[in-house]
């Protein structure tokens, strides 16, 4: 659903993912009760936490790992790219 969010002109970078995933975190908070998002860079992980906290998502976390290995709880929505 979020992926139509991504626009076409959209560079591949790691920090565009990383905005993208940011957003469609946001998006999925007013639908769902908690969202947890995966940042494979801690730089990215803390500037997401910080960024999130700032902007008062309280229901967002965010988790610095891989997201093929660290799999959420049953239940939690992701917002992946």
């Amino acid at each position: 659903m979020t992926e139509q969010l991504a626009p076409a002109e959209a560079a591949p970078g790691a920090r565009n993912r990383h905005r993208l995933r940011l957003i469609r975190a946001a998006i999925l908070s007013r639908l769902c009760r908690h969202v947890l998002t995966i940042e494979r860079y801690r730089t990215l992980a803390d500037t997401a936490r910080r960024r999130l906290e700032k902007l008062g998502y309280d229901n967002i976390g965010v988790m610095f790992g891989d997201g093929l290995i660290s799999r959420p709880a049953p239940g939690i929505s992701t917002a992946s790219s």
